[in-house]
């Protein structure tokens, strides 16, 4: 029986141990000190919503999905 080849598994985890190390390394190096820091936009209140038109756009698709299936299929001599 022949022996499992587990010398790429060990050099990928040895690569990974080096290499995370050094990214975590490198990520507080990003933050430069002296930056103005971003912040997010203001939130604002949503304007109102027109009920009216939700409600007609609701009953325009709940009606198009019905007659949809009203539609008969045309079934070929293969089924």
């Amino acid at each position: 029986m022949k022996k499992p080849n587990t010398r790429g598994r060990s050099r990928s985890v040895a690569l990974a141990c080096l290499v995370l190390p050094i990214c975590a390394l490198a990520a507080p190096a990003q933050a430069q000190e002296g930056e103005e820091l971003l912040t997010p936009p203001a939130v604002r209140e949503p304007d109102s919503v027109p009920t009216i038109r939700t409600l007609l756009v609701v009953a325009i698709l709940a009606a198009a999905g019905i007659g949809v299936s009203f539609i008969p299929s045309k079934r070929g001599h293969q089924d």
